[in-house]
């Protein structure tokens, strides 16, 4: 098969679940209620309580090339807060001087 084909079926199976995970009760979206009990029915937390971690466990079990793209771009942004840090750094002596204080306590 084809990737663009396999690509277009793809995301049209995501189209489909994310609609029929999303309906309407009184007015309210319910995508968000959906996602914490399928986190919470997988991973039975003892105290009852879903954790973050698990909703992530669970978005990447169903979901795992939405949450690589988030991961993605989260590295990104991290590594260009780090060369913007840096070239700041460089360019002006009063954060090489904050930076410097923060490296010596």
């Amino acid at each position: 098969m084809n990737q663009e084909i396999l690509d277009e079926l793809q995301k049209e199976n995501l189209e489909q679940v994310m609609v029929e995970s999303i309906q309407e009760q009184n007015g309210h979206l319910t995508l968000r209620n959906t996602i914490i009990q399928t986190a919470g029915e997988r991973h039975n937390p003892k105290n009852g309580e879903v954790t973050v971690d698990m909703i992530v466990q669970t978005l990447a079990e169903d979901f795992p090339e939405i949450v690589l793209a988030i991961a993605e771009e989260n590295y990104l942004k991290g590594f260009e807060e780090g060369v913007n840090a840096d070239e700041m750094y460089n360019e002006d002596p009063r954060a090489q001087q904050v930076l410097d204080d923060m490296r010596n306590e």
